[in-house]
């Protein structure tokens, strides 16, 4: 169910629903260590909230971004102690917003800051006991339009070089999100 705002004269954007989402089927290991088998046995529910925007806030800068709240719940398992635990590696609360300012005809220059809430680990049900902490992430960006058709642009992901843990599974194997990283792209619009 959700709702949508057209402000500042249909140039920004407003919209915010709650949700609920039922899946079946879910993957889950079954055992532990060597002799575990995986099974499409495990169901969740998702309920949650979001809230977004989209848009010119003036004419020189514009806003994209959103928060999310969402309430996992472990419905059905083969494992009758998981059911009722939340889902493993989802974050209950994220959010990001970017930014982008025209500061000339032909310069834009911006930034999108990336806030993910605590992760309880694990490979299915979440375990309380390998919880990853909430991070930030910050990107930048800056735009060169060359002409109408070519532009230049230089994207700066995570610029605090901020080590975030996106994951964590049994056994304590986590994924690590990449380090800073730099990339120049050449735009023609055709």
């Amino acid at each position: 169910l959700g709702t949508k705002w057209n402000l500042a004269n249909d140039n920004l954007a407003l919209n915010a629903a709650i949700f609920q989402t039922d899946k079946k089927n879910k993957v889950e290991a079954v055992g532990a260590g060597s002799s575990a088998l995986l099974y499409q046995t495990g169901a969740v529910r998702v309920k949650g909230a979001e809230v977004g925007v989209s848009g010119n806030v003036t004419p020189k800068l514009s806003l994209a971004g959103g928060a999310v709240y969402m309430d996992t719940n472990i419905t059905d398992s083969a494992t009758a102690s998981n059911i009722g635990k939340k889902l493993a590696n989802v974050a209950e609360k994220s959010a990001s917003i970017q930014a982008k300012y025209q500061t000339t005809p032909k310069l834009a220059l911006g930034g999108t800051v990336v806030h993910t809430g605590k992760i309880q680990g694990g490979s299915f049900a979440g375990d309380a006991t390998r919880e990853l902490p909430s991070s930030n992430r910050l990107d930048l960006m800056a735009e060169y339009k060359l002409n109408k058709k070519l532009s230049t642009q230089l994207n700066i992901k995570n610029a605090t070089d901020k080590t975030i843990y996106e994951a964590v599974y049994r056994g304590g194997f986590s994924y690590v999100a990449p380090g800073r990283t730099t990339s120049l792209s050449l735009n023609y619009d055709f």
